[in-house]
């Protein structure tokens, strides 16, 4: 077919010398598009129409001096239309001009898409006054990002009288109501007065429950299963997120937990429509390395593969994304170029337990499928705002663009509390790195000169990609504070996740504290009972452990191990000299020098709460006590 269509394409170009000739690829989420029809409407002349059939690339011959507007319809897709100008100077006419681009569709029913936009061109295209026809760049771009919907949190609030309209249940299980020991991935339940089962779900890694579409005059109580021995028969606290409901349970004869609430104390678990935060890290393994999939581009795609969010791996492979809702299907895609079919993409999580592979493809993409519903991937990918961390990167001029600003910049939180100050380059650029991750934040700018102080009036402030925000004024002689609005914040802001290895490595560290103790990071590495073999969902953390180390020779590690008090208090000791050895041996495997390294075992002589021998304590509380830590001295 491909054959068929150059060969045609050559006999138009050598029968249309002084004419250009317009060849589009139309496709959707990257796989062809057929049976598309075309209406050309010419400024000057009739209208004409064709239709692609069984082909997804289509060639119009445009004669110069005339302006078309091309419309592109399918009953799947949301209909689209480019501008094509082709006066060009006489001397050009003879010109034999060729442009080629791609239209890309969007599914009708996908409710991320602003289908307004549609109503003005989707492309445009003029002379580019020396040969050609091309494409206007800068229109292209402002089409799209104009073209995803920007997240508004909306608040379903319930009125007994009103009409029968779905609500949300958010709440959280605390063990005997301490804030440090969340119920995790429990089975939850809600019912109605006759006992029947309205919802199944999960408690996610965070201890909270979130459920949508619920109707509630149905609601009447609320189950929880959990594992035999986790909570050790004691309390377990349903609280709702400002803590204004906060009701006990015991366990019933099961082994169940039982919540009957009245309406008043649902409509306390009453919340807005939840959104979640995602991430990852991604491990490229190929026949001759295991690398981090660094420095690369990550999408996120709806239902319909729309990419409606873009972010780029740290170093260390890491990624988040924000403004996740729940109950939906999704798409975590990254670009096949580069990457041989024959090589594996592994999505971990924070933890770095595995999740899935990235092998799917789509078009030039490899993608892995999840849905928001508390299912497996879904709960492994959860991120609370403490594991996020966030960079800004903008500009800001004077009142004429291009113009720099002589000023200091400073970011403050919600409470306009200054978390960190830069100042502004030559060229107006101003970037925070690695900052903690606020949902909103203000920035303040102070010119360096008083003078200009006196002087200014207005600031243009242009986005992380270029793109302009917002001109904004001030009284003369004061600070400029500005407060940005979610979408505003998002041209702005690239988050990714908190991970103090990383910190470390961009040597975050700050000099106020270097004469502290030296920094201890705790980690999960695991083994099997009585056993000191790592487990091979650990050596993940290991690895990245080791590139830390190889990347920062000045690094010296102090490896702690510790055990819960449950068996014999020297077997305990012994065991856990055995795990801080097996760890320092795997590091030392992967390239860390065995000097650089030192191993200390302490068994159960260090809990982090009161579970010592003798006291009852549930598995919950025992599994706090196991871990590594490792003490970072800096050289």
């Amino acid at each position: 077919m491909k054959f068929n269509f150059y060969f045609f394409l050559s006999v138009i170009i050598f029968t249309a010398n002084s004419q250009n000739i317009l060849i589009g690829h139309m496709k959707y989420a990257d796989k062809p598009v057929s049976g598309v029809s075309i209406e050309i409407v010419p400024q000057k002349g009739s209208p004409f129409r064709q239709f692609t059939g069984n082909e997804s690339d289509f060639q119009l011959i445009l004669p110069f001096q005339n302006t078309y507007f091309i419309h592109f319809s399918h009953p799947d897709f949301i209909s689209s239309f480019i501008m094509v100008d082709t006066h060009v100077p006489e001397d050009k006419t003879s010109y034999r001009m060729i442009t080629e681009f791609e239209i890309i569709f969007y599914n009708k029913n996908d409710e991320d898409v602003q289908k307004e936009v549609f109503k003005e061109p989707y492309q445009k295209f003029y002379f580019n006054g020396i040969n050609k026809i091309v494409n206007d760049t800068v229109w292209l771009k402002g089409f799209y990002k104009r073209l995803m919907k920007k997240n508004v949190e909306t608040q379903m609030i319930y009125e007994p009288n009103a009409a029968r309209i779905p609500v949300n249940i958010c709440g959280r299980f605390l063990l005997e109501n301490n804030a440090s020991l969340p119920i995790l991935l429990e089975e939850v339940s809600i019912l109605d007065r006759t006992g029947k089962i309205i919802r199944k779900s999960r408690i996610n890694r965070f201890g909270e429950l979130v459920m949508t579409g619920l109707f509630a005059e149905e609601l009447f109580s609320i189950r929880l299963e959990v594992k035999k021995g986790l909570t050790g028969n004691k309390s377990v606290y349903l609280k709702n997120s400002d803590s204004t409901l906060s009701k006990m349970a015991t366990p019933q004869n099961d082994g169940s937990y039982l919540w009957t609430l009245s309406p008043e104390e649902w409509k306390k678990l009453m919340c807005a429509t939840p959104e979640y935060f995602i991430g990852g890290k991604i491990i490229l393994t190929t026949k001759k390395s295991k690398d981090f999939f660094s420095n690369k581009n990550v999408y996120l795609c709806n239902q319909f593969n729309t990419v409606i969010k873009t972010t780029k791996t740290n170093q260390l492979g890491m990624f988040a994304f924000e403004d996740i809702k729940p109950d939906q299907t999704y798409y975590i895609g990254i670009d096949t170029n580069g990457v041989s079919k024959t090589d594996r993409i592994d999505l971990l999580n924070k933890e770095d337990r595995f999740v899935g592979k990235i092998d799917s493809m789509a078009g030039k993409r490899f993608i892995l499928r999840f849905k928001t519903d508390g299912n497996d991937a879904h709960q492994l990918m959860l991120l609370s705002e403490k594991d996020l961390r966030m960079d800004i990167r903008a500009k800001i001029y004077q009142k004429n663009p291009g113009q720099a600003l002589d000023a200091r910049v400073t970011v403050m939180n919600e409470k306009y509390k200054p978390i960190d100050s830069v100042k502004v380059n030559t060229v107006g650029d101003f970037t925070f790195k690695y900052l903690p991750f606020f949902k909103r934040f203000y920035l303040e700018f102070e010119p360096e000169n008083d003078a200009q102080l006196e002087q200014l009036s207005q600031l243009l402030l242009y986005g992380k990609e270029g793109e302009f925000i917002k001109a904004f004024t001030n009284l003369k002689g004061n600070k400029f504070v500005y407060k940005p609005i979610a979408p505003e914040i998002t041209k702005m802001r690239d988050v990714n996740l908190e991970d103090p290895w990383l910190e470390l490595s961009l040597g975050n560290r700050s000099k106020d504290h270097a004469h502290q103790a030296p920094p201890v990071i705790s980690e999960k590495i695991l083994f099997d009972f009585n056993k000191y073999e790592i487990q091979e969902q650990s050596k993940d953390v290991l690895n990245k452990i080791a590139f830390v180390l190889k990347e920062n020779p000045n690094f010296k590690l102090i490896i702690s191990a510790h055990t819960d008090c449950i068996g014999n208090a020297k077997d305990n000791l012994e065991l856990s000299r055995k795990r801080a050895e097996a760890v320092k041996n795997y590091l030392v495997h992967k390239g860390v020098a065995a000097t650089r390294l030192q191993t200390k075992g302490y068994g159960e002589e260090k809990p982090l709460n009161h579970c010592t021998d003798g006291t009852n304590c549930s598995e919950m509380e025992h599994a706090v006590n196991r871990r590594v830590e490792f003490t970072i001295l800096n050289n």
